[in-house]
């Protein structure tokens, strides 16, 4: 991040946890519960769906041209997961899954490329020693990280090593959420980059975390686009689901479109 950013960069309430597994008005604080997938049947998947416009604008922040980077901590097959670039760029640049947020005023994204840093350069020693950060630990982390990145990123998508838990163990942060998204603010208040974060979870479809936090991201960013009103759910977390049938061999999370009156795609 450049800029004014770069010279106090601050987390939404103080904390990456704030945003929750979707980041819209929640309480401020707490992360919201990542709903185990497969349970159930999505929300909306009706036989003759028809539009519904059950999440509105509000501000109408949306990232309409995300340029997106990627960070991963951890060695590659030692204590970091595998690079995900070819996913993640299929996801914002993706016809028949991304192209169905123009309705909400997003467009193509544009991958600007990856990097990966050793969890002892990103970590401090406290927290490599007991294996587990807390949301300011993590927020501070991040900061410090992004403050002299270079490029034209406007969101930042994190994958955590497995060796890092954050508020306990590694394994609590599968069983209490499997992603989440927030923003950092500049020195005037102003928000400046989307930042999500994604942990390794085995027992989740592996496509579906960050497919799910990418397209809240671009509709809703700063907490000011597009989410449901009654209950503050975001488009993924309305639809917690994957497709059906992969696309282009990926398996990536449905989301709501107001369009359709339906999870898509099925």
């Amino acid at each position: 991040m450049r800029g004014e950013g770069s010279v106090a960069a601050i987390l939404l309430g103080g904390a990456l946890a704030a945003a929750g597994c979707g980041a819209g008005p929640g309480v401020e604080g707490l992360a919201r519960p990542w709903p185990m997938p497969g349970v159930g049947s999505p929300s909306g998947d009706d036989p003759v769906p028809s539009p519904d416009e059950r999440v509105q604008p509000h501000a109408g922040v949306i990232l309409a041209s995300m340029k997106l980077a990627a960070v991963y901590v951890g060695d590659e097959n030692v204590d970091g997961v595998g690079n995900r670039d070819d996913f993640v760029s299929w996801v914002i640049s993706s016809n028949g899954y991304w192209t169905r947020l123009a309705q909400y005023g997003v467009g193509f994204g544009t991958f600007v490329g990856s990097t990966r840093v050793a969890s002892s350069a990103f970590f401090t020693a406290a927290e490599l020693a007991t294996g587990a950060v807390t949301s300011d630990e993590l927020g501070a982390d991040v900061v410090g990280y992004v403050a002299n990145l270079p490029g034209d990123q406007n969101a930042i998508i994190f994958f955590l090593p497995t060796s890092i838990g954050l508020g306990g163990s590694p394994q609590q942060n599968c069983t209490v959420f499997g992603g989440f998204h927030t923003y950092l603010t500049g020195v005037e208040g102003n928000p400046t980059l989307a930042i999500a974060i994604i942990p390794p979870c085995p027992n989740f479809p592996r496509d579906q975390p960050s497919s799910h936090e990418l397209v809240e991201m671009a509709s809703n960013p700063f907490s000011e686009g597009w989410y449901d009103p009654q209950n503050g759910e975001e488009i993924g977390d309305l639809c917690n689901f994957p497709v059906s049938q992969p696309i282009d061999l990926w398996s990536p999370s449905r989301f709501w479109s107001n369009a359709d009156g339906a999870c898509v795609p099925r």
